[in-house]
């Protein structure tokens, strides 16, 4: 291993990016050196709506405009540790991105390698794991922590109602709010309502959050508009944020001004859709795990067992819910809403290939 010289950078951004992936990152502290190789990079070109630099040399960003080949490490979102390498001559301001990196040897200051917001209790665990080289223990772990949350906060919650409300009372139509004033606690109803308001509001929250995320990443592949990659000074996309509450509150208008037709389609279409998505997951998992198998084996650390059959029977399976579907009278429509929304998408995703360019990394 050796260390590389600024003078064998490329001079272009995406070519930089390319040339990285494969290299070796090692830091080097008193309790041992933690390294790893870096496989997944992203350039950000001079000019690029979504790099940090878009708006010209601020203090906050004035790192970015250093000479190619230096490395720095920021953070973003409140949340995550990204590693940037500049790129170009002193004084434009563009970088490439260290994504991923597969560990090497030690594991915590690989952390530096991952732009990765862990935004749920269980994605920071699978992260933790993963970067500590152990993909199979996190995916279990991952897997245990759902299995006792559901078990603890739905199953749990539902044995209690049904040991203090019985089952065939005219108070198990409201089973929460029996269950505490059976429990002789006061304003039962205005504590559920609390509970109800502050699940909505956080699961609101949650939405306009990846909704907004999403939209900002579509824009790296020209899969969205480029102005939604805008930032604001503390880095936040708010074009996007703002995009996404638009939908929700047009969500909200539909129910009162079209509760049997167009919000009911949106209603309706959702089960479906997330149907054909996870489809859409396990033909991809197929895909890119031949490919794997076939280009470089050795990063396919964890692999699921009885592929590719388990795989072809989950896809089975998820089809033939959907077969189900048009069996069941009060499945129809949202069968039928769900289709049209799939075709909706496929005619916007043909259109985009046939008439949008690809992106250059």
């Amino acid at each position: 291993m050796r260390r590389l010289r600024r003078s064998e950078l490329p001079e272009s951004t995406v070519e930089l990016a390319r040339f990285l992936i494969g290299t070796i990152l090692v830091h080097d502290a008193n309790d041992g050196r933690t390294s790893a190789r870096i496989v997944e990079t992203e350039a950000y070109v001079p000019g690029d709506a979504s790099s940090h630099a878009y708006r010209g040399m601020t203090a906050r960003n004035r790192t970015m405009f250093l000479r190619r080949g230096h490395a720095y490490v920021y953070f973003i979102y409140g949340t995550s540790y990204c590693l940037n390498v500049t790129s170009e001559r002193a004084g434009t301001g563009a970088a490439v991105l260290v994504r991923a990196g597969e560990p090497l040897e030690g594991g915590a200051a690989i952390l530096l390698l991952a732009a990765l917001a862990a935004r749920t209790e269980q994605n920071r665990a699978i992260v933790e794991e993963f970067l500590a080289g152990e993909p199979a223990q996190a995916v279990a772990r991952a897997t245990n922590s759902t299995v006792a949350r559901v078990l603890f906060f739905y199953v749990g919650s539902i044995l209690l109602v049904v040991c203090l409300v019985p089952w065939n009372s005219a108070a198990i139509a409201t089973p929460y709010v029996s269950a505490l004033n059976a429990m002789r606690i006061p304003a039962a109803a205005h504590i559920m309502n609390a509970v109800i308001l502050t699940a909505v509001l956080s699961a609101l929250n949650s939405g306009l959050y990846a909704s907004s995320r999403m939209l900002f990443a579509l824009t790296r592949r020209g899969d969205a508009p480029a102005s939604l990659a805008k930032l604001s000074s503390n880095g936040v996309p708010t074009r996007a944020i703002l995009l996404a509450t638009l939908f929700g509150y047009g969500a909200v208008v539909m129910s009162y001004v079209s509760p049997e037709t167009v919000f009911a389609f949106l209603v309706n279409s959702y089960g479906t859709v997330a149907i054909f998505v996870y489809v859409l997951i396990a033909v991809s998992q197929l895909r890119l795990r031949a490919r794997l198998e076939r280009e470089d084996p050795a990063r396919l650390r964890l692999r699921m067992w009885a592929y590719p059959y388990l795989t072809y029977v989950a896809i089975a399976g998820m089809l033939a819910i959907v077969l189900a579907m048009a069996f069941i009278p009060d499945q129809r429509t949202p069968l039928i809403f769900g289709v049209i929304s799939v075709g909706i998408l496929v005619l916007g995703f043909g259109a985009r290939v046939h008439f949008g360019t690809k992106p250059d990394i």
